[in-house]
């Protein structure tokens, strides 16, 4: 590696940073704001139910709402509750692998199923379920290996 090459790597991620800075920022900001006020608190008293059949706290909420927003507005809550010591790396870990599920999940609804229907007729449907159910199985078997693992 030389300098000519890492110049040329780092001019060509600054547009992709640029994007991403502003969501980042917001999202750390936002989760401040929860964390002084108490409203994680809340937040963790109403979906802690439902979250500790995953294995994860209610506060891992936030992070999973945000990752509609952007993924990385997913990863800087994750960050941010990581640094407060709210959640375990094993915690971090699966929230962001839930969260990409819904992601996906979104992916295919939005782009994926319209794209193989246009290009395949009924045959698309098919295709674009495959995809999706293969996408679902790799997350259900690593969010597995998590499990085991840590």
């Amino acid at each position: 590696m030389n300098k000519e090459i890492a110049v040329k790597g780092l001019r060509s991620s600054l547009p992709v940073l640029k994007r991403m800075l502003p969501i980042v920022i917001a999202t750390m900001i936002v989760m401040d704001i929860l964390m002084r006020f108490g409203m994680m608190e809340s937040m963790k008293a109403i979906f802690d139910p439902l979250l500790q059949m995953l294995g994860l706290p209610g506060e891992c909420i936030a992070p999973l709402v945000m990752q509609f927003v952007h993924f990385s507005a997913g990863y800087a809550a994750v960050a941010a509750l990581l640094d407060a010591d709210a959640i375990t790396d094993k915690q971090a870990i699966l929230t962001l692998l839930v969260g990409s599920m819904a992601v996906i999940t979104m992916i295919y609804l939005r782009y994926s199923l319209s794209m193989y229907l246009t290009l395949f007729g009924r045959f698309g449907a098919k295709i674009a379920l495959i995809g999706y159910l293969s996408s679902m199985t790799a997350k259900v078997v690593t969010i597995f290996l998590v499990m085991m693992l840590f």
